[in-house]
């Protein structure tokens, strides 16, 4: 087991620090070009961001996204006049391989639209390929109740057949934690997924006690734990990576794009990939990488009581606080200005976190009118 940040001398903690920003300053560097070369737009920022970890050649990845946004352009008409963002649905199916499986994809929309599902619900239950009919029920149900999103109740089912008992056991056991019961089912949802329950909230644990020796605190944090529990690194290296990430997300000029450290730092997360095993996404519609559906949730918000997307979590501003409440653990803030490193004292960039990033709809979310459906 890696040394705790504690027992680390300083030099080597600084050390580290430079790698990690090294690398998280290249994904930095890339989401911006990236975002340079999209057209202005509500999505502009998500889609990016969605990008930056699909190709080292940004040239290639945004050759990519836009041949599969021109194809939903041509041949989902529904799409647009129902209120969605085809930008963002574009690079949700890219990053999750699912760019070959277009007809599929809207054939489910077709369906659950038919079937008098809103816009918003329509495209989350063609996102997670639900078109059985047995499925999509079982789905349906679990999910209200358990209070979470279709797509990450549709994630649980697949990935094991007691989805629900080791997410709401996980839950219960995350009550004694002290944590927001909207920041506590995130949580849980994202370990149900990606750990199994014997080892998850041990892991968790651990890599939240290696960001709040950073000066990471708050609901923000714990879920980027979440995320970090199940990175083969380790907490100690995640937590480096993130704290990295962040800070160079938070030095761009994108607004609240610091928002997506958590999925940028996790060891993973990019080629088509899936997040949580490391293994190639199969090319077939109904196989996907968790973090597509964790993307979504994080970034899509109307901020209206009942519409999707993790709003209380997306809302805290623990995410965007001053730098001088970071490092804790490294002799008191401030940064490592004295030291010639490259991380300096500067405080975050943005200081509110009041603005919406500009999800995937009209309103900042991922549908254009609808408010129902389940919430976090």
């Amino acid at each position: 087991m890696p040394p705790p940040l504690s027992t680390v001398p300083l030099s080597q903690s600084l050390n580290e620090l430079d790698a990690a920003y090294t690398t998280a300053q290249e994904k930095t560097d890339r989401l911006s070009r990236l975002y340079e070369g999209l057209p202005e737009s509500v999505t502009r920022p998500a889609v990016a961001a969605a990008l930056a970890d699909l190709d080292d050649d940004t040239d290639a990845a945004l050759a990519s996204y836009e041949k599969l946004r021109q194809r939903l352009e041509g041949e989902g008409k529904a799409l647009e006049s129902d209120g969605l963002q085809i930008p963002a649905i574009a690079a949700l199916l890219l990053m999750n391989h699912d760019e070959g499986n277009v007809d599929d994809f809207l054939a489910a929309y077709g369906e659950r639209r038919a079937a008098n599902s809103p816009p918003a619900e329509a495209v989350e239950y063609a996102l997670a390929g639900l078109r059985d009919p047995d499925e999509i029920e079982r789905v349906r149900q679990a999910s209200r109740q358990m209070h979470l999103p279709v797509s990450i109740t549709a994630a649980l089912l697949r990935r094991r057949d007691d989805g629900i008992e080791v997410y709401e056991g996980l839950r219960r056991e995350l009550t004694a934690q002290g944590l927001e019961r909207d920041t506590r089912r995130a949580v849980a949802g994202i370990l149900a997924v990606s750990l199994e329950p014997a080892q998850a909230i041990r892991r968790w644990l651990e890599a939240r006690s290696a960001l709040a020796k950073l000066g990471l605190q708050g609901s923000y944090a714990d879920i980027a734990a979440a995320f970090g529990a199940s990175d083969r690194r380790g907490p100690r290296a995640f937590a480096l990576a993130y704290a990295a990430q962040r800070q160079a997300l938070a030095r761009s000029e994108i607004d609240d794009a610091d928002r997506f450290a958590p999925e940028l730092a996790h060891e993973g997360t990019s080629r088509q990939t899936d997040s949580w095993t490391g293994k190639p996404i199969p090319a077939t519609y109904g196989d996907f990488d968790p973090f597509t559906f964790f993307y979504y949730h994080w970034t899509v918000t109307k901020g209206t009581k009942g519409s999707y997307g993790w709003e209380p979590v997306y809302k805290d501003k623990s995410w965007s606080g001053d730098g001088k409440s970071w490092w804790g653990g490294f002799g008191g803030g401030g940064g490592f200005g004295s030291s010639g490193s490259s991380w300096g004292g500067s405080s975050w960039g943005s200081s509110g976190g009041g603005t919406s990033f500009g999800g995937f709809g009209g309103g900042g979310g991922f549908g254009g009118g609808s408010s129902g459906g389940s919430s976090w």
